[in-house]
């Protein structure tokens, strides 16, 4: 995946991106939302449309709307998704440049950083007040905006939902889906994937990034030592505990019985979950004797 090997926001490099976009069809760059995880069908649906609008918009059979979209995500894997998004832009001519800027309340704030007609802008700071959005929507008409909101600046745009016209979501992606991300990615690069889905399933509960910046490393380690193949101690992850190995332990002990019905609580929290393809939260606080915990 572009991830793995490029930086969330990229510099324009040369022309050679430029040129593969021009060349490949919109119905290839499309295709591309295949890999990215976490999205559901509707938002696959929405950004076909979201490209036969810009379409007319061009020819100038659209006079109403904007091309400014609100994509809602309580996670950070949205890059790859909006990478798509910028490329389709690109390709139709409405941005100067294949790639997008990340706006941040320091770059808003910096005199040496304008904003730009014609290119794509990503917003992704709670801290952003949404009449600076708003200032900046109306000085850069021509330029587009997409700002990603989750559950805590939920309510930060809704005095300026007028200007934007589409909305699109991305889920966490299910432990399904990135097992078979990080086995593809190892592949893309030429090597075997050594490791089960069960020992990748220790790793899956992080994020993208995060899953990513493993994959770097261990795909640097393969190159360095001329490897053929990933394996688990490149990933650096151990194997997966057995849940009712775990379970026959505790239930083994003297007592406790509160403590073995909030473990077997847990457990069918997880389960619930994991059926939905969302990852709960799982932090914990211990009470009581430091030496019985």
């Amino acid at each position: 995946m572009e991830s793995v090997i490029k930086s969330k926001v990229e510099a324009r490099e040369n022309i050679e991106e430029e040129i593969q976009i021009k060349s490949k069809t919109t119905k290839q760059i499309l295709k591309s939302l295949d890999s990215c995880l976490g999205i559901p069908k509707r938002t696959k649906e929405v950004i076909k449309m979201y490209v036969d609008y810009i379409k007319l918009f061009k020819k100038d059979k659209i006079k109403i709307g904007n091309l400014n979209m609100v994509l809602y995500c309580d996670n950070t894997n949205y890059s790859n998704v909006v990478n798509i998004i910028s490329k389709l832009l690109y390709k139709e001519g409405i941005t100067k440049s294949p790639n997008y800027e990340l706006l941040t309340e320091t770059y808003i704030s910096s005199r040496n950083n304008k904003a730009r007609n014609n290119e794509l802008y990503v917003i992704d700071n709670e801290n952003i007040r949404d009449y600076k959005i708003e200032k900046l929507i109306n000085d850069y008409p021509t330029s587009v905006f997409i700002v990603i909101c989750n559950d805590n600046n939920h309510k930060m745009i809704e005095k300026i939902k007028s200007n934007f016209t589409w909305e699109i979501s991305i889920n966490e992606p299910t432990e399904q889906e990135k097992i078979k991300y990080i086995k593809n990615t190892i592949k893309q690069h030429g090597l075997e994937c050594k490791v089960t889905s069960s020992e990748l399933g220790a790793i899956t509960g992080y994020d993208i990034e995060t899953i990513d910046s493993c994959l770097i490393g261990a795909i640097l380690r393969a190159n360095k030592q001329k490897l053929t193949y990933i394996s688990k101690e490149e990933l650096h992850i151990m194997k997966r505990p057995n849940k009712k190995e775990g379970l026959k332990k505790l239930n083994q002990l003297v007592g406790l019985e509160e403590v073995k019905q909030q473990v077997q609580q847990i457990i069918n929290y997880i389960q619930v979950h994991k059926q939905k393809g969302t990852l709960p939260n799982l932090h914990m606080v211990f009470k009581g004797n430091p030496r019985h915990r």
